[in-house]
């Protein structure tokens, strides 16, 4: 729902199901897990189109950040969250 919102710009009804995707992941399947870093990069582009900046990096980052710990430089997660 929250990249169907998000693509419709629907931001502020994106938000909340991006939030709840996010933190249901990181739970269930770990900070680590691919799943877990698409969402909080959707999060970090959402709030980033909210003009959120402050938010949005700390969100990129982090997914970032576990990307090169747990995948590795080269691997897509860790490219993905470079841009």
């Amino acid at each position: 729902l929250a990249s169907i919102y998000l693509a419709l710009s629907a931001l502020d009804l994106a938000e909340p199901h991006a939030r709840a995707v996010q933190e249901g992941r990181c739970r269930a399947l770990g900070p680590g897990h691919r799943e877990t870093l698409a969402a909080a990069l959707l999060l970090g582009d959402l709030l980033a189109r909210q003009e959120r900046p402050r938010e949005a990096l700390r969100y990129r980052r982090e997914a970032l950040e576990t990307s090169r710990r747990e995948w590795g430089e080269e691997a897509p997660e860790t490219l993905a969250a470079q841009r």
